[in-house]
């Protein structure tokens, strides 16, 4: 180091020092330029937003709302598909039991033997007697049927003859009406022409009043107006108005040189004021009664437009109110516009007048043409009766003797209709009484020994040997044990979702299950729990103990059929005591709504609502969603 300081020459360090300075006065250059040439990022002025933390819950449409599927459980009893009751057919006593309790056996097998009362054997006294009363049901039959072969055959010939006479008898009187009704056809074709003349008339004179009242309520209105801007008219030209809504310059110059002129003036200004906001409050009873108190307030103005004419004849001119002006108010001026102003009433009061009179001239006019219009009606009708009466003694005589005609035809029908029929009812009873004679017969044996209606297993057994029993006691109850099938009950609400031919889950107390299929429904509540009994099989082969007690399951769907009702799980309701609230997904933020709970079902509730067509219902997670907080939504 000391080395280098002693011998290096000064003038190469120097100029090692000038080098290095340009070489960093180069780079310091090019990278000014560089940045300047180059655009430099421009640093945000925004904050950073912040992340927002999204609440994640499962929401459905309205439309998915309406239906809802859940798997529903009843209690079911297994009974057999095939059951028959044993009973007595007739009285005796209990002989013979060839069955028990719980046995198994086959169709036709003999049950039980029973003795008559009288402890008579099967061939004695019920049989012979059933025997004799067949044979004499048997002969009063055969009498019946000849007795009413004869009746009939009789019958047939006196209701022909009776039946030709009432023929002939109807064409007498249809000949004598035809005569009576040519008669009457002019007649009643000129009552047709007065009473379609009457009522064009009345139309005609309905339209043309109707015209009149309304062209009279045309003038009243505009009769109204008129009155109304004369009023307001004649203020603007005096300022006889007391609230002073117009100022004139010139009131000094009103009736100076009479000044009760004004007086008068003023008063029935006020007069025709106070009588045209009373005439407002009126209520009309018609068109007439509209123009006459119309012309009433009509002839106020009038009388306000000549009290003014008279003072504006007493005023005088001045400065405030010059003779003439090509401009601004003048004397003249206002004699000149109270002048128009008596033009306009006198000519409103012309075509009220008009238009009353107008009135009374329609009325009048129209009831004197309805008058003669319904005399001639009236002298038409008393022409067509005189004829009827005339005719009519014709056409009684000839129906009189049609009617006699007819009426014995149909008395005598009657009278061979109730003899035949009593003949026909004692020739039923009489058959009737022999085929149940030998239905009878026939079947007293087995009234005595009765055989198994079907194969199956005595269920219930109500007797003992040596009891007595009467007809129609119920003795024995056979059940198919092979073939079963689940009774439920539902309810109301339920049943429309059930039909025939759905399948369903049968579930017993040792957890075996069986699918099953439903195969009836009833349509007819239990009088006692108002449920409606439903029937399902289990597929064959099914080992199900009759009696006892299984859990049946169905997948139901349960639709609101109110378009403002909606169906959800009872965990997509908050119910507290104020109200009970769902949890609407608007725009990616929780909504709470007010709901109403319509019923309750299972797992699931009907609410009404009024909701948004576009609203999505939180169906899970609502219960950690509060008003106003995100939402991840997923369907």
């Amino acid at each position: 180091m000391s080395l280098m300081n002693t011998h290096a020459p000064a003038p190469t360090v120097k100029l090692f020092s000038r080098r290095k300075w340009k070489v960093g006065f180069a780079i310091f250059f090019i990278v000014v330029i560089a940045f300047l040439m180059f655009p430099r990022p421009v640093a945000s002025s925004k904050p950073a937003i912040p992340k927002i933390k999204r609440i994640p819950v499962v929401a459905q449409t309205l439309a998915q709302s309406r239906r809802v599927r859940q798997t529903l459980s009843f209690p079911a009893m297994i009974v057999s598909q095939q059951e028959a009751k044993v009973v007595a057919k007739s009285s005796g006593t209990v002989q013979e039991a060839r069955a028990l309790l719980g046995d198994s056996v086959a169709e036709g097998a003999l049950l039980l033997v029973i003795d008559d009362s009288s402890g008579n054997t099967l061939k004695s006294g019920p049989v012979n007697q059933a025997q004799l009363a067949s044979d004499q049901a048997g002969v009063s039959y055969r009498l019946a049927q000849a007795s009413y072969q004869n009746i009939l055959e009789s019958s047939q010939r006196d209701l022909l003859q009776a039946e030709i006479s009432k023929n002939q008898a109807q064409t007498g009187n249809r000949n004598t009406q035809s005569i009576a009704e040519a008669s009457l056809n002019t007649a009643t074709l000129a009552v047709e022409q007065a009473r379609l003349a009457l009522e064009n008339r009345i139309v005609s004179a309905t339209q043309s009043e109707a015209d009149a009242e309304t062209n009279a309520a045309l003038v009243a209105e505009t009769a109204i107006n008129t009155c109304k801007t004369l009023i307001t008219n004649v203020n603007n030209l005096t300022g006889l108005d007391e609230d002073h809504s117009v100022v004139v310059p010139y009131s000094y110059y009103l009736g100076a040189t009479r000044s009760q002129t004004l007086i008068d003036a003023q008063y029935l200004y006020k007069e025709t004021k106070r009588a045209y906001s009373a005439f407002l409050e009126l209520r009309f009873s018609d068109a007439s009664d509209k123009v006459q108190k119309t012309l009433l307030l009509a002839e106020k103005v009038k009388a306000l437009a000549d009290a003014t004419k008279l003072l504006l004849d007493n005023t005088i001119s001045g400065s405030l109110l010059p003779q003439s002006s090509p401009t601004g108010a003048s004397l003249s001026g206002l004699q000149s516009g109270i002048a128009g102003i008596q033009s306009q009433i006198n000519g409103t009061l012309v075509q009220l007048n008009g238009a009353q009179q107008l009135l009374a001239n329609v009325a009048l006019g129209n009831q004197t043409g309805l008058d003669a219009l319904q005399k001639a009606y009236e002298m038409a009708r008393q022409n067509l009766e005189s004829m009827k009466a005339n005719s009519g003694n014709q056409v009684d005589q000839a129906g009189f003797g049609q009617d006699q005609a007819e009426n014995q035809f149909e008395n005598l029908k009657i009278k061979l209709d109730s003899q035949v029929a009593a003949a026909k009812a004692q020739l039923d009873s009489a058959r009737l009484q022999y085929e149940n004679s030998l239905v009878g017969l026939n079947s007293l044996s087995g009234n005595y020994r009765i055989p198994a209606p079907i194969a199956g297993v005595v269920t219930r057994k109500l007797f003992s040997v040596g009891d007595t029993v009467s007809p129609g006691q119920l003795l024995m109850t056979l059940s198919r044990s092979d073939l079963t099938k689940a009774q439920f009950f539902v309810d109301q609400e339920t049943l429309p979702s059930l039909a025939v031919g759905m399948v369903a889950q049968l579930r017993t107390s040792a957890g075996t299950s069986f699918e099953a299929r439903v195969t009836s429904i009833s349509t007819r509540a239990d009088e006692a729990t108002k449920r409606f009994m439903v029937e399902a099989e289990p597929k064959a082969g099914s080992h199900l103990a009759l009696g006892t007690v299984a859990d049946i399951f169905l997948d139901l769907d349960q639709v609101s059929q109110d378009p403002t009702h909606f169906i959800l799980p009872l965990s997509a309701i908050d119910v507290g005591q104020n109200g009970n609230r769902v949890t609407l997904a608007q725009d990616g933020q929780a909504q709470k709504a007010e709901v109403a709970i319509v019923r309750i079902s299972g797992e699931v509730a009907e609410i009404a609502a009024d909701f948004p067509p576009d609203a999505l219902i939180v169906v899970e997670g609502n219960r950690l969603a509060q008003e106003g907080d995100y939402l991840r939504v997923k369907n």
